[in-house]
């Protein structure tokens, strides 16, 4: 036989309209049944605390508890330290450095450069 004709005999048996031997489907229902695990004992189910409610569990459950809350504490308690530090020394220092121009030509662009603005 030619390969054209096998897979000519492989077609017309999809296409056909076979059906599984007798007592196939309930063999395999069978094996499926054989290995599903058995049903657990239904337990009480155990009392777990309900968590509380108001308008501050509200905010705490929405910031993350009490992680979430620490670290809102912390930057505020750095926002303050550096707030009040002074840190004028720093920004003398960013001063001496001079300015960085971190997107050259765009002044030209929207007609703020150095260049002659259009219109007059």
């Amino acid at each position: 036989m030619s390969d054209e004709s096998d897979f000519d005999l492989m077609l017309a048996r999809a296409r056909g309209d076979e059906s599984p031997p007798p007592g196939f489907l309930a063999r395999v229902a069978a094996a499926g049944a054989a290995i599903q695990p058995a049903p657990e004992a239904v337990t009480a189910a155990i009392a777990q605390p309900r968590p509380a409610s108001g308008f501050w569990a509200e905010i705490a459950r929405a910031i993350g508890g009490w992680r979430g809350a620490g670290g809102l504490v912390t930057a505020t308690l750095a926002g303050a330290w550096i707030g009040l530090a002074d840190p004028g020394g720093l920004l003398m220092a960013a001063a001496s450095a001079g300015t960085v121009e971190l997107m050259p030509g765009t002044g030209d662009m929207f007609g703020t450069g150095d260049g002659a603005e259009a219109g007059g």
